[in-house]
């Protein structure tokens, strides 16, 4: 069983109200419940707790923007026994958190050309999964991407779901996570584009009437926006780019080159330099 993003169509109608510049927004919700939404320019939270066929659901969705830079931060959580007339019952909690923006990337001597920016998703926490009569569970952490300011769908430009972790089964376990992720989109230097990522918390349960589970994704410690990469054309690391929002006067961290990185361009630009002057003398 794995669990994946559900269509979210009131979260994308809620996205599509316009804003001026970089937003932060959360969502929390359940399937099929309804859920709720909010975004804000610097912090956006949602909290949301319902029950669906007598599993207990609680979700929360925060993401901020602070001297930390962009955190972001979701927990969901779904445990009970189903009552439920259907042979097969899932039921599902979730929560975003997440940010869109207009971005234009610079850098002297790439205009018009393609690149590729990596946004750096470092996020920890915990996913787990409570055994019960008969019923089964899933958990998942996950993030998504796309070139598009109202919030990602299928057909959105770009649009990628990042599967970060996940667990499933019908027995209790438990499992750490910390890790990184990069997130692509492709650009042209110079040209704005549109940009929302956000990261997801999922827990649902699974059985027939009567059968009982529990799962936790419980993500709500620090999921940090880190440095983004910016790769040319032919996938080298560029140094001294620029990552702006178009609207307002936000700049994303950027990644440099490693000091090993810059000594070898430094060592490859004295060897041209050489074989330059050599070439030089010779034709003297």
């Amino acid at each position: 069983m794995t669990i994946r993003l559900v269509a979210l169509g009131a979260f994308v109608a809620a996205l599509a109200q316009p804003a001026a510049a970089i937003e932060l927004f959360a969502y929390s919700g359940s399937s099929p419940v309804d859920g709720v939404f909010d975004w804000h320019p610097s912090e956006a939270t949602t909290e949301f707790t319902g029950v669906s066929s007598g599993v207990t659901l609680n979700t929360h969705g925060k993401a901020t923007l602070g001297d930390a830079g962009i955190v972001l931060r979701a927990d969901a959580s779904a445990s009970g026994t189903l009552t439920t007339t259907h042979t097969d019952e899932f039921v599902l909690s979730y929560s975003l958190a997440g940010f869109r923006d207009h971005i234009v990337i610079s850098s002297d001597g790439l205009t018009g050309s393609s690149g590729t920016i990596l946004f750096q998703l470092d996020y920890d926490g915990i996913l787990a999964g409570l055994g019960g009569d008969g019923g089964g569970y899933g958990t998942s952490v996950y993030a998504v991407v796309c070139e598009d300011y109202i919030g990602c769908s299928d057909t959105s430009p770009q649009s990628q779901l990042f599967s970060l972790d996940q667990l499933y089964g019908v027995s209790d376990d438990t499992k750490s996570v910390d890790d990184s992720a990069s997130i692509g989109l492709q650009f042209t230097f110079g040209t704005p584009f549109d940009a929302t990522l956000y990261l997801g918390a999922a827990a649902g349960v699974l059985g027939a009437a009567g059968s009982s589970a529990g799962a936790i994704s419980d993500f709500a410690h620090t999921a940090t926006l880190g440095p983004a990469r910016v790769l040319d054309a032919n996938g080298r690391l560029v140094g001294g780019a620029t990552v702006s929002s178009t609207d307002s006067d936000y700049s994303y961290a950027v990644a440099v080159p490693e000091p090993a990185t810059w000594a070898l361009m430094i060592g490859g630009f004295g060897l041209a330099g050489a074989s330059l002057r050599r070439r030089r003398a010779v034709a003297a």
